[in-house]
């Protein structure tokens, strides 16, 4: 008998556990501005790593506001609530540049998605950080990779700029409404 109460306590666990991370995949919004149809989002960065990225991280989160997609990303110190939260370290040989994270992986922190930024292929993409940080910004806005080379969300290499195009907005407004 106890053994199937273990079993059945560990079940419900469990499936508390994927119950949880389940729900839609989206950033809650610092605050919506309802006349405008525009919610704030808050973004840190955090150098671990011996390369800076703050102008790009900036010139990215920029793009983004420049556009007419429904959000606005403020810059926000690391630990005060944030939406987004890019870091940046030497990864090692992972074959990304950079990795989003959605919000539903952090079982801690459900309102905040993750950017990793990698040094060791800094060499690789440094002319194109701040496109690279505006892309990994793309997936915390629910976008996903696409195949045409003419848009922010393009699936491989680099289109030549961190400003998103009107299909890579269109995605965003159709998300975030």
């Amino acid at each position: 008998m106890k053994n199937k109460v273990k079993v059945f306590f560990i079940m419900i666990l469990v499936l508390s556990t994927i119950s949880i991370n389940v729900y839609a995949y989206a950033i809650v919004p610092l605050t919506v501005n309802f006349s405008t149809n525009q919610y704030d989002l808050r973004l840190a960065y955090r150098q671990l790593g011996s390369i800076n990225y703050s102008t790009a991280v900036n010139n990215g989160r920029m793009a983004w506001n420049q556009s007419a997609a429904n959000i606005y990303v403020i810059s926000a110190s690391p630990n005060t609530g944030e939406n987004i939260v890019v870091d940046s370290d030497d990864y090692g040989n992972t074959n990304w540049d950079g990795l989003s994270m959605p919000p539903t992986l952090y079982l801690f922190n459900p309102n905040t998605s993750f950017i990793k930024i990698n040094d060791n292929y800094y060499n690789d993409f440094s002319a194109h950080a701040a496109e690279l940080v505006a892309h990994e910004m793309g997936h915390s806005f629910r976008l996903d990779d696409v195949s045409d080379t003419n848009v922010l969300m393009l699936n491989q290499g680099y289109k030549g700029s961190e400003k998103p195009e009107q299909d890579d907005v269109d995605g965003v407004n159709s998300n975030y409404k």
